[in-house]
This record gives C-alpha cells, sequence and structure tokens, in this order.
C-alpha cells in the first residue's frame, strides 16, 4: 500500500531536477537532440515547463510521441554478424 501512496503522490520541481542530474549529462533524452545538460544548463527557464509536461504525462496516462522516441544503434560483434545475436544494441 505504501508503494502506490509514492506512485501517486504529485512529483515535485525537486524531484524533477534530481532525477535529470541522476543521468548522465552528455546524453540526449530524445530526438531532439538537446542533452540532459541542457536542460540543467536551463532548469531555471525550462523548469516549470518541464514540471508541466510531467504531471500531465502521469495524470493522463499517456507520453506525447516526440517524449517517447528511442533510437538504437546496432553494433557488430563479431567481423561477420550473421543474427541479431551477433549484434550489441545500444540506445542512442
Amino acid at each position: 500500500m505504501e508503494e502506490v501512496k509514492h506512485l501517486n503522490r504529485e512529483v515535485t520541481m525537486r524531484e524533477l531536477e534530481a532525477t535529470l542530474k541522476w543521468f548522465k549529462s552528455d546524453k540526449s533524452s530524445s530526438s531532439d537532440g538537446w542533452s540532459v545538460e541542457f536542460y540543467l544548463a536551463f532548469f531555471e527557464a525550462l523548469g516549470n515547463d518541464l514540471l508541466k509536461v510531467t504531471k500531465e504525462c502521469k495524470k493522463s496516462g499517456h507520453m506525447h510521441g516526440a517524449i517517447n522516441t528511442t533510437f538504437i544503434a546496432l553494433i557488430p560483434k563479431s567481423d561477420n554478424p550473421s543474427s541479431y545475436n551477433d549484434l550489441s544494441h545500444l540506445p542512442l
């Protein structure tokens, strides 16, 4: 029951900023190419909007497609890969 309360509680600005700091700063969180470092550098200006989007996603249970986009790079583990198992996959 305590876990449900934790999941249902309101997201705070402090939690949002702490979550951004948890990610590697040079990684891009979406296809827009803006890195986490960018969001942290401009957090004072962007924080309220980011929090609003975060709360809306949590409330509606739906994440806009542009936010929920991932690119995957397949990297060969050998010189002649012949199956998916011969590839490593890394999110970009």
